[in-house]
């Protein structure tokens, strides 16, 4: 649930989209070749699949651009109008939310619930939307009449808005009680908060995820984690109940423990405490993450993997139209004529992150010429790739500048090796990474498997070629994904 350069022009982020044109690159382990070597290794294979979890954010990413052809299910509307891809922005500010509260975007973020009606046409999202409503009431009650003003809501979201008021112990406030006629039959109870709710059916499990995402506290995973112990299961629950409750909670931990670091976190917690043998430490065992995307990438170390992406910039939307979406297979060397900018970036996941769930990485790269010798202006040292704060080390991510080379006619054909080294300052661990670019005399840019010959000796003139940024708008903040304000 990431979003990829989304304060990027149209333009440049219809040229992000390049990132399925992945090159062949071996895994790291297997590597015995560095920047500057006398003759470039003979590529791998022809093509590279992409890894599932890369193909999938590469196609989420590519329908946001609008030369993109929609999918048919992104483009339904409902009954007044609103799409699903209006709802996306919804679900992505209540995931990362308590990574950048914005408690002044809440009643922009209610007015859009209720304008594409996603209670009426998920009414599944009720108990989670209300927690994390309900929460951030409880936090802010002077906040709440501002959040009701301004707006006559549907019935399903009005409902939703009283009982998280009723649960966080506000809908009474003289403020408050005032948007509220309806009198439904639990408000002549005693409204309980989430942390004392009783966890006996899926719904009470989406009123925790929602506090949760409200806040970040990993109070209410270990609420969750704690509907997998025998030891604190409702005796009175009847068995089906019961593994209902087990099954919904391992299936949206297991979930989740991708998505955020703290879940992930709490669960190895609560595994390494669990009674070796124990039935809870068997079902938190089996919740931990086995295929992460980092890992699917050819070159990896551990979760941590990347890939070094090139193509030319001017055929991308043709590239990627040819592909579908099932299968997701690119040529490895890129071939290219003098006037045609070729365009490369680094997509990678499975970072380390410290204790405040910061990441640190930078990267390295250059340019080598047929004959062995380095590109005057070819090379990047220590350049940042992102450095802030993520709520998982499982996103996938990219360098934030889309860099470009253009091949002059000083620069001899041949096959180019463009080595770029990407750095995890806070694990201290490399990624070592390389593609090749064939310069043709001739004929139109093309993508091609090539194997890679040696390289030329003797002393050829320094080419004028030089890496640069392929487009000035794209910095260190496009690259982090989206969450935080609610924008109307």
């Amino acid at each position: 649930m990431t979003a990829l350069m989304r304060r990027m022009t149209a333009k440049a982020a219809t040229m992000i989209a390049v990132a399925v044109l992945m090159l062949s690159l071996p895994p790291a382990a297997a590597r015995a070749d560095a920047p500057g070597a006398a003759a470039p290794p003979a590529v791998q294979s022809p093509v590279q699949a992409v890894p599932a979890p890369v193909r999938d954010w590469l196609i989420e990413r590519f329908a946001k651009s609008p030369e993109a052809p929609q999918r048919s299910e992104s483009r339904q509307a409902g009954d007044d109008g609103a799409t699903h891809a209006d709802i996306r922005p919804l679900l992505r500010f209540m995931q990362f939310y308590y990574m950048r509260p914005a408690l002044k975007s809440l009643g922009p973020f209610l007015r859009e619930v209720d304008r594409t009606n996603l209670l009426g046409r998920h009414p599944d999202a009720f108990a989670i939307v209300s927690g994390f409503v309900s929460r951030l009431a409880a936090l802010n009650p002077e906040q709440i009449p501002g959040w009701l003003s301004g707006g006559d809501f549907r019935p399903k979201t009005k409902a939703m808005l009283q009982y998280a008021i009723w649960r966080a112990g506000h809908l009474n406030d003289p403020a408050v009680a005032k948007f509220f006629t309806e009198k439904p039959v639990y408000l002549s109870t005693t409204p309980g908060t989430l942390a004392a709710s009783a966890l006996r059916t899926p719904e009470d499990l989406d009123l925790m995820w929602g506090g949760f995402l409200a806040t970040g506290d990993d109070f209410y995973v270990n609420r969750l984690i704690d509907a997998l112990d025998p030891a604190k299961s409702a005796p009175d629950m009847d068995e089906t109940a019961r593994d209902l409750l087990i099954a919904t909670a391992a299936a949206t931990l297991k979930a989740n423990a991708l998505n955020h670091d703290i879940v992930l976190r709490t669960l190895q917690k609560r595994l390494e405490a669990a009674e070796a043998g124990g039935t809870l430490q068997q079902r938190l065992a089996a919740l931990l993450p086995r295929e992460t995307p980092g890992a699917q990438f050819a070159a990896h170390d551990g979760n941590f993997g990347a890939m070094l992406v090139v193509s030319p910039l001017d055929d991308i939307m043709g590239q990627i139209s040819k592909q579908g979406d099932e299968r997701l297979a690119f040529p490895a060397t890129v071939t290219v004529q003098r006037g045609r900018k070729i365009g490369f970036l680094i997509v990678y996941s499975g970072m380390a992150l410290s204790d405040d769930l910061s990441a640190n990485l930078d990267f390295d790269m250059s340019l080598t010429a047929p004959d062995g010798t380095a590109e005057q202006g070819g090379s990047l040292l220590h350049k940042q790739a992102f450095a802030g704060k993520l709520p998982s080390r499982f996103d996938i991510l990219h360098t934030p500048s889309f860099m470009g080379v253009e091949f002059t006619p000083q620069d001899a054909d041949g096959l180019y090796r463009l080595d770029a080294t990407l750095h995890d300052n806070i694990a201290h661990r490399s990624l070592p990474l390389h593609a090749f670019i064939r310069l043709a005399a001739s004929g139109s840019a093309t993508a091609q498997g090539a194997a890679s010959p040696a390289a030329q000796t003797g002393d050829a003139p320094p080419a004028k070629t030089a890496i640069t940024n392929a487009e000035k708008s794209a910095t260190p903040e496009a690259a982090r994904p989206a969450y935080g304000g609610f924008n109307q």
